[in-house]
């Protein structure tokens, strides 16, 4: 998705690259990942005492990094530290 934003996120070009990247991920249905819509389901569910991944949220989690992932590399080779800030807390 990256190829389709031909303009690179600057600390002064935000309303244009906003133009640019909220439409796309509108379209996709990536949005709700962005503006919290759509919160993760519990990571883990018990099944017969078992606790095991939740699939939903497995999925949730996989969309999740597919955003950050489009969102971020623009601009990680210039700041490698912001991803640490973004990252999801580890179980």
């Amino acid at each position: 998705m990256s190829h389709m934003v031909p303009i690179k996120l600057t600390t002064t070009n935000y309303l244009l690259w906003h133009t640019q990247v909220y439409p796309l991920l509108a379209t996709k249905k990536l949005l709700p990942y962005v503006d919290g819509s759509f919160p993760p389901s519990p990571s883990n569910i018990v099944d017969a005492e078992v606790s095991k991944i939740n699939p939903a949220y497995a999925f949730w989690l996989s969309r999740d990094q597919i955003v950050r992932f489009f969102l971020m590399r623009p601009i990680l080779p210039k700041a490698p530290w912001l991803w640490w800030l973004t990252a999801p807390p580890l179980s």
